[in-house]
């Protein structure tokens, strides 16, 4: 977890570096990058690879380097690049470690508020602010169950990231909608760090990469909250909830909602 944080205080200050100066290039899927991204991950790379040497690095803009060791590391160096050219707060760094049995730690890192979520298989989620420039607050269990469960489905709190992206898998978006009486509009980047702090009771979006997913996952798991991968027709979309009853429930309205 000590290599991981410190490639994660690496990646913010490449972020600050830049300020608002971003020279944006045009991937071939048409998403944005800058050389922020690209500076962030390779600043990554070389932090983990000097400890962890046999290990693989999968990352959003540098690809794949293979490793020996049976570990991999998942980067997104800069998630959220079009709020971060925008001026916006809601960007950070996600980065896990993954073996044969799953993802073994991540960590989600808000670069604006200097915050780092962490986890890790089998003892927990925590979260601590100001690391970079303080040295960090106390480190704070994450809990999902933190404040009381919805006794009612219809109570619970949801958002949806990228409605559009529903309705081209074929679902029935006024339905859907209809099912959860409750919404709210959140940056991706903050729901899944909601569902784990027991703010936001369930997030539902469409998460292709695992540079997307893995760090945010296990971050929810291991504060007692659920992860249900969605296979739908555009893709793999992500129900996070902050327990498996409410998780399945959503998946179940879901489903129901396909034409």
């Amino acid at each position: 977890m000590t290599t991981a944080l410190s490639a994660c205080v690496a990646a913010r200050a490449i972020h600050l570096k830049y300020g608002d100066s971003h020279e944006v290039i045009l991937k071939k899927d048409g998403s944005p990058v800058t050389i922020a991204d690209r500076e962030a991950e390779a600043a990554i790379r070389s932090i983990v690879l000097e400890t962890f040497e046999n290990d693989g690095v999968i990352g959003e803009e540098g690809g794949e380097t293979r490793g020996a060791s049976g570990h991999d590391w998942i980067v997104d160096p800069l998630d959220g690049t079009i709020q971060y050219v925008r001026g916006m707060d809601d960007f950070g760094t996600l980065l896990c470690r993954v073996d044969a049995q799953g993802i073994e730690l991540g960590i989600v890192m808000h670069t604006a508020s200097d915050t780092f979520w962490m986890a890790e298989r089998g003892r927990g989620s925590w979260k601590t602010v100001g690391l970079s420039e303080r040295g960090g607050t106390p480190i704070f269990p994450v809990r999902a169950n933190s404040r009381p469960i919805p006794d009612r489905f219809q109570d619970a709190v949801v958002c949806f990231g990228h409605p559009h992206r529903l309705a081209d898998a074929g679902i029935c978006i006024n339905r859907l909608m209809g099912s959860f009486p409750v919404q709210l509009t959140v940056p991706r980047f903050q729901a899944f760090t909601l569902v784990a702090d027991g703010k936001l009771d369930i997030f539902v979006a469409r998460l292709v990469n695992d540079w997307d997913l893995l760090a945010n996952q296990i971050l929810v798991e291991q504060a007692h909250g659920t992860v249900i991968p969605l296979n739908l027709a555009n893709g793999r979309h992500v129900v996070a909830a902050r327990c498996r009853e409410l998780a399945e429930k959503a998946v179940a309205n879901i489903l129901r909602s396909i034409d």
